[in-house]
């Protein structure tokens, strides 16, 4: 029961916060602005189908395409955050458990907003097919580096932003995408990953859609924790 009320609580309360947390922030407002402006400049200065006759025909990652393609699925990163959301509640770890909050809440913010521009622009990748820009497969390997990063530090962060570049380039090999459907797409996952991870940093941790408190017994002098929920 406690976990069905968190799980709605995320989707409720958490995907709405965590829409507001991005899309307020005049900083990644201008940043989201600057990718789409460098982003048409590449499609409409010929870049993008320079690209396209260079990679035609002559694909670079062999056998390593569809394990990186996995990688990057946003399928792949639900279920794994997912999965560590269940596991962390089951042993009781609410850091870990914090972390799945913000990768899910991440990661529906992302797609959400990914699948929305997808739909308005309705561009073409390199194959022809429809619905191309932003590449979904980068911005939400983007948005899960970002927010690794945010908990972890540079030892983590900087080998997961590679991983996600390395998607990126994934999706150009392919011909799944173009550059320009790549950059964007970069920019919306870092700047959604590593704002919504900053704004979950700043809330209590949370474990059952609980409040993880630090306590102190007034009679005892006893310290720990405890879990607190206002009804």
């Amino acid at each position: 029961k406690q976990a069905s009320h968190e799980a709605d609580d995320l989707v409720r309360r958490g995907f709405w916060r965590g829409y507001r947390v991005v899309f307020t922030e005049a900083e990644n407002l201008l940043a989201l602005a600057g990718a789409m402006g460098a982003s048409v400049a590449i499609r409409e200065t010929g870049v993008d189908n320079t690209i396209r006759n260079r990679i035609r025909g002559h694909r670079q990652l062999g056998d390593a395409d569809e394990p990186i393609q996995l990688l990057g699925n946003p399928g792949t990163h639900f279920a794994a955050a997912g999965a560590l959301w269940l596991g962390s509640a089951i042993v009781e770890d609410a850091k870990t458990h914090e972390l799945a909050r913000t990768l899910g809440e991440a990661l529906a913010v992302n797609g959400a907003t990914t699948v929305l521009l997808k739909a308005a622009t309705n561009t073409r990748n390199p194959a022809g097919d429809r619905h191309s820009w932003p590449s979904g497969h980068t911005s939400s390997a983007f948005t899960v580096a970002a927010v690794l990063n945010e908990h972890y530090g540079p030892w983590v962060g900087a080998p997961s932003l590679a991983l996600a570049g390395l998607v990126g380039y994934q999706r150009l090999d392919s011909r799944e995408h173009d550059l320009s459907d790549v950059v964007f797409g970069g920019v919306l996952g870092y700047v959604v990953g590593s704002s919504i991870a900053r704004d979950g940093k700043a809330r209590l941790p949370e474990l059952w859609g609980m409040q993880v408190v630090p306590y102190n017994d007034p009679e005892t002098g006893a310290a720990g924790i405890a879990l607190w929920k206002r009804y």
